[in-house]
């Protein structure tokens, strides 16, 4: 089985958009509602990625590389962070030396 040692998470919150930006991205309007629906979107996503990785015969390593990016990775915000700690490094640990 191979390993994946690295994740990019695309974030698609901006606060304008800026016309030679080629991203996927969506004003941040409504940060509550937003967050809420990105965060269902990311759960639901995450266990059909699962199973696509095991029917390709892929399994998560610890990552060396965890990049998140698209538009303002930073109006994720606290709730962003305890997302990522709680639903997603709790099944995919980093690397004591991870890039991130």
């Amino acid at each position: 089985m191979t390993q994946v040692s690295s994740l990019y998470l695309h974030v698609p919150f901006c606060q304008h958009l800026c016309n030679y930006c080629d991203f996927y991205k969506r004003k941040f309007t409504h940060p509550t509602e937003q967050i809420e629906g990105f965060h269902q979107l990311l759960e639901s996503e995450w266990r059909r990625h699962e199973i696509l990785m095991l029917e390709q015969n892929f399994s998560w390593g610890p990552l060396e590389t965890l990049y998140l990016g698209g538009g303002t990775p930073s109006l994720w915000g606290t709730a962003g962070a305890e997302f990522l700690k709680t639903k997603i490094l709790s099944h995919v640990p980093l690397q004591s030396n991870a890039e991130f």
